[in-house]
């Protein structure tokens, strides 16, 4: 209906889960802050709307990234031959 396989279609919700999972990842950090090591940057910084921007733009940038590359091999997927 759409024109893309349902490999591709497998991709892309993989994405958004990934993506809303990362955005939502600061609540388990929090949980388990007791147990991960301390960071190097101060409480003040950490504190900071820009730090806070910095590590969930850098995780979903992240996510996003390893995401496409992964899905990279869909170019070149023929739905006719493969086993879906």
């Amino acid at each position: 209906k759409f024109g893309i396989s349902a490999m591709a279609c497998a991709a892309m919700g993989n994405i958004v889960s990934d993506v809303i999972g990362q955005a939502s990842g600061g609540t388990v950090s929090n949980l388990l802050r007791p147990i991960l090591p301390k960071p190097t940057v101060s409480p003040q910084q950490l504190k900071t709307r820009s730090a806070r921007i910095a590590t969930l733009l850098g995780g979903v940038i992240g996510i996003f990234l390893g995401c496409s590359l992964g899905s990279f091999p869909l170019l070149f997927y023929d739905e006719k031959k493969g086993d879906d």
